[in-house]
């Protein structure tokens, strides 16, 4: 997991997977969304758009529309453009409040939907462009492939494709926790369960006060949660919810899916963007 993904990716950056610190674990990273970039700003003029015969037509941002009008030109017959008319010819890619949808166009994506995908192009270098039926669907790169990463971790650290859940227990000297009543009650009950995330707690002889003594904290994916509010989140959220994955767990997972996942700007090679949509194809979530 922790080996560079520069190969792979057609004529790629050759950038692998940054390593994010501490504090980026304590806030979402949108797994799966597509949403790392906030403020994505257009590079200037003259990006490339691939032609299907392999040729680059050398456009400038200001007349997008029109080199948009004629790629579309070519499309079969019965194709819905106006999706790809609404991302593309604007610079941004517009809410689903932006949509000027049909009414027979979906609103979700499923994975049978996937399945009926047909690659024609990757547009601007953040776009795979393709057909499903009658539609023309434009996939954000990186968030397909967030998703990808996103769920093979998922299999491999919480062994959701029925292996053993991979997180080692990292001993610390022994630290003290002040919870409430309540929490201590919850870790107690579920002492068991927080030593298989990684958190191997005892409690005091004299129970005087609501306190837990920490002996070792989760790593995975080589990354270390040593906060101990990630253990009182987790006790929280289960008391409010019923959660069953630490939320911390799942913001290392996200946080290094988005990192290591295809970037706005990398070209992708044909048969690696068809590999890819094939990959987001056989996702829980596409």
């Amino acid at each position: 997991w922790e080996k560079d993904r520069g190969e792979g990716r057609g004529a790629g950056t050759g950038k692998g997977e940054k390593d994010c610190d501490q504090e980026e674990v304590g806030r979402d990273c949108n797994g799966g969304t597509g949403n790392c970039f906030e403020n994505e700003k257009a590079s200037g003029s003259g990006r490339d758009i691939c032609g299907e015969q392999g040729t680059r037509d050398r456009v400038s941002t200001s007349r997008g529309s029109s080199a948009l009008d004629r790629f579309l030109a070519g499309l079969p017959s019965g194709v819905h453009s106006e999706l790809a008319i609404a991302s593309v010819s604007s610079g941004t890619v517009p809410t689903s409040r932006g949509w000027n949808l049909p009414r027979n166009c979906p609103r979700q994506v499923t994975r049978e939907m996937m399945k009926r995908f047909r690659f024609i192009n990757q547009w601007d270098r953040k776009f795979l462009l393709g057909t499903m039926g009658n539609l023309l669907v434009a996939i954000d790169q990186h968030a397909a492939d967030e998703r990808v990463r996103y769920e093979a971790f998922e299999d491999h650290v919480l062994g959701m494709a029925g292996g053993t859940r991979n997180i080692e227990l990292s001993f610390i000297p022994t630290t003290t926790l002040h919870v409430t009543p309540e929490e201590m009650h919850l870790a107690k009950l579920r002492q068991g369960e927080l030593e298989t995330w990684g958190w191997t707690v005892t409690f005091p002889q004299k129970e005087q006060q609501p306190i837990l003594h920490v002996h070792s904290v989760p790593k995975l994916l080589g990354r270390v949660l040593e906060d101990l509010s990630f253990l009182r989140e987790y006790l929280v959220v289960t008391q409010e919810s019923g959660i069953v994955c630490p939320p911390a767990v799942r913001r290392v997972l996200q946080s290094r899916s988005c990192r290591g996942a295809i970037m706005f700007g990398d070209y992708i090679s044909e048969e690696d963007c068809i590999h890819l949509v094939q990959n987001l194809a056989k996702c829980r979530a596409p």
